[in-house]
């Protein structure tokens, strides 16, 4: 039996296993079910542009210059909803992991695999409280395509495509691969809920180890408005000059350009660290 999940395993990875999602192949578009929504898109847009208003008016005293320029704010959204996307995956990552819990200990106890995924959906249902936990609309939706007659490689093939996460993937094509050829269902699907612990763990560790520097970035990041704001408060005679004059103005258009850029590059250097 050992033997057949091995083979399983491999035959699964020869033949690429389920992953249209990642690919583009033949298979139709599905929405991205970990995008953010619009009301929450308008909102931090709204705020991002707000935010840049403010921080333009403290370096030109210009309420027509920030005015003008403000709309650049509404860029924040787009950064948000790549947060939340990861913020995303990462939840539904952990939930998969739970559903691969119960039907391991479902196929343990002699069930069959349609009724396993019926027992982790309500299993997932008691775990997250109803539908509205990803994991448990996904299931739901495995469940409903077995019961109004789809195979079980459509629908399985299915939820793979539409979460479109590595994990997925390789566990169904793996299971379904091994549900052929008649391999060892339990030690495959026990593999997978190792395999998917171990990696949780990695991203933990590596979120744990990134904490710090990410509280220093915006420590950094929000030091020279912070600067700029109490030196214009306490000293606004002394100031004057950097906000009436031209050359002074062009040194503040040099300083935003800087600061945007160094935002820019530890944005980008905590992204990589992180995901």
């Amino acid at each position: 039996m050992g033997k057949g999940a091995t083979d399983a395993a491999h035959a699964a990875g020869a033949g690429g296993g389920a992953r249209p999602a990642e690919g583009g192949g033949g298979g139709p578009k599905v929405a991205d079910p970990y995008a953010m929504g619009l009301r929450a898109s308008v909102f931090w847009g709204v705020c991002g542009a707000l935010a840049t208003f403010g921080a333009l008016y403290l370096f030109y005293r210009s309420a027509a210059v920030a005015a003008a320029l403000c709309p650049l704010g509404l860029t924040y959204a787009r950064l948000k909803a790549g947060r939340h996307r990861q913020r995303q995956r990462s939840e539904f990552r952990a939930q998969f992991r739970d559903m691969t819990v119960s039907l391991s200990s479902s196929v343990f106890s002699g069930r069959s695999v349609e009724n396993a995924l019926k027992a982790a959906l309500q299993d997932l249902t008691a775990l997250y409280g109803g539908p509205d936990a990803m994991i448990v609309a996904e299931c739901h939706e495995i469940c409903r395509n077995l019961d109004t007659g789809m195979g079980m490689e459509a629908s399985l093939r299915g939820f793979a495509q539409r979460v479109g996460q590595e994990d997925v993937d390789d566990f169904v094509g793996i299971m379904l691969t091994c549900r052929k050829s008649g391999g060892d269902m339990v030690t495959v699907i026990r593999n997978a809920v190792d395999v998917i612990g171990d990696r949780m763990a990695v991203m933990q560790e590596i979120e744990t180890a990134t904490a710090q520097k990410r509280l220093e970035k915006s420590i950094l990041n929000a030091t020279p408005v912070a600067l700029l704001a109490i030196l214009s408060l306490t000293s606004g005679d002394y100031m004057a000059p950097v906000f009436e004059t031209l050359p002074g103005r062009l040194a503040m258009t040099v300083c935003i350009g800087l600061m945007a850029l160094s935002w820019l590059i530890s944005g980008r250097i905590v992204a990589k660290a992180e995901f």
